[in-house]
């Protein structure tokens, strides 16, 4: 078998890694969650409306005559500081998600191949009258539920 990573991840990198994720959470104190219903309902800011909103932000300040009353141009402006900058957060950490997931993927898969093979291999040795592996055989087949279950001796 093939085994495409190698990773070990330690307790102490666990625990500066827990610290780090809090040190962040923490330095984000009002993020919230939307609902799906939430986010379909919601006016979307990418790439090109990025560009309208700054422009507008910068004409909003330099004619405040034109400000529709309704406007508070001090929280209009923090919107969009605030998504500038969450923006810049949001691309590595996007990033870093994925090549988790990504591992997380690619070792999951090899974990999980090489599970497969120890059971094949304990169904062999059980067929070919290895003893005291049955209760083995027995526990890991329960993954399996309502599969037909191959035919072992009482070993």
């Amino acid at each position: 078998m093939k085994n495409n990573v190698s990773i070990v991840i330690n307790d102490e990198a666990m625990n500066h890694i827990q610290a780090g994720l809090d040190m962040i959470h923490s330095n984000l104190p009002n993020l919230i969650t939307l609902t799906p219903e939430q986010r379909r309902a919601l006016p979307k800011m990418g790439n090109k409306t990025q560009a309208f909103v700054s422009k507008s932000i910068d004409y909003a300040r330099q004619n405040p005559d034109v400000l529709p009353k309704y406007l508070d141009i001090t929280e209009y402006a923090k919107d969009v500081d605030a998504f500038n900058r969450l923006f810049q957060i949001a691309a590595p950490a996007q990033k870093l998600v994925e090549e988790v997931d990504d591992t997380m993927l690619m070792v999951g898969s090899e974990a999980y191949t090489a599970s497969l093979a120890f059971y094949s291999a304990l169904k062999s040795a059980i067929a070919a009258g290895e003893v005291g592996l049955k209760s083995v055989y027995d526990d890991l087949s329960a993954r399996f539920p309502g599969r037909p279950t191959t035919k072992l001796p009482n070993a």
